[in-house]
């Protein structure tokens, strides 16, 4: 049978590719012989140099859908249907192949208004929940106005597809490198204390499972806490606040390496997927 739905924005939303005309991407994964079960959404690559999380997504996914009839895929595929969107920044991916910036961190939307050498928004500040205005031309710049960037639009009209469906999105996760870290909401805030305790609860067992994998220290925790600074406009704030906080569990992944590896934590070597995948896939099962 088939278990994977794989579909991309441009064919029913036009408006919803990027700005150098690439298709977004998403799937449906799941045992679509049950009925009305809850979603898992994973939002990978929203920033383009974070490599390391486009394949140990894939890895996982592909270990999942390989094995259909296995424990591990079964414990999640009886209880939810994933939704993923691999590849959410097609273009800032694209360009941080280039020689000139491996660490190209946006999308590649000139914003001409503010300088002619403004290139790109950072699509995890773009969200229309707790928007800020910031820097032009800065690495964390979060856009014109809240859902200016194509993308991020792609990401709201997904999340709101499937809310819609089944008994909406549970657990929306957004996967990001590096630091090996689980981020809590609220980001917006300069609070040290997680939201609730259904998000620490499961934040800290998530990291367990990726720590136990290879015997490394991960953590859960807010920005604040954890990364030493907080953030507006995120894509896990937004969810949260659009889903409510009554019906979903909203967090960001920060992959491996830890935080020492500095600005060599993004260039992490190829010989590394197949571990963070399996971290990745950990977590993933502490879900069902």
């Amino acid at each position: 049978p088939d278990y994977v739905k794989f579909r991309n924005m441009n064919s029913s939303y036009p408006n919803f590719t990027t700005y150098e005309g690439r298709n977004i991407p998403y799937m449906e994964i799941g045992n679509f012989s049950i009925d009305n079960l809850p979603y898992i959404f994973l939002e990978v690559m929203i920033h383009a140099r974070e490599w390391i999380t486009g394949a140990a997504n894939l890895y996982a996914i592909d270990k999942l859908v390989s094995n259909m009839e296995s424990d591990n895929s079964s414990a999640i595929f009886d209880n939810f249907r994933l939704v993923v969107m691999p590849m959410a920044n097609p273009d800032g991916y694209n360009y941080s192949f280039t020689a000139t910036n491996r660490l190209w961190r946006k999308n590649r939307r000139p914003q001409p208004q503010f300088s002619s050498s403004c290139m790109g928004a950072d699509l995890n500040r773009n969200f229309d929940y707790e928007w800020r205005t910031s820097i032009h031309c800065d690495d964390s710049f979060s856009g014109e106005n809240a859902n200016s960037e194509n993308e991020t639009n792609a990401v709201r009209e997904i999340f709101d597809i499937f809310n819609n469906k089944g008994q909406g999105i549970k657990y929306y996760l957004a996967v990001h490198a590096f630091s090996q870290v689980m981020l809590l909401p609220w980001s917006y805030l300069f609070s040290t204390t997680p939201i609730d305790d259904a998000h620490n609860t499961t934040g800290w067992r998530m990291a367990n499972a990726m720590g136990a994998k290879y015997n490394r220290n991960f953590t859960a925790g807010t920005p604040r806490a954890t990364i030493g600074y907080n953030a507006f406009g995120t894509s896990v704030d937004w969810a949260l606040n659009q889903g409510g906080t009554e019906n979903i569990v909203a967090m960001a992944y920060e992959l491996r390496p830890d935080s020492e590896a500095g600005w060599n934590g993004f260039l992490i070597d190829a010989g590394q997927i197949d571990d963070a995948g399996e971290e990745y896939l950990a977590s993933l099962l502490e879900l069902a």
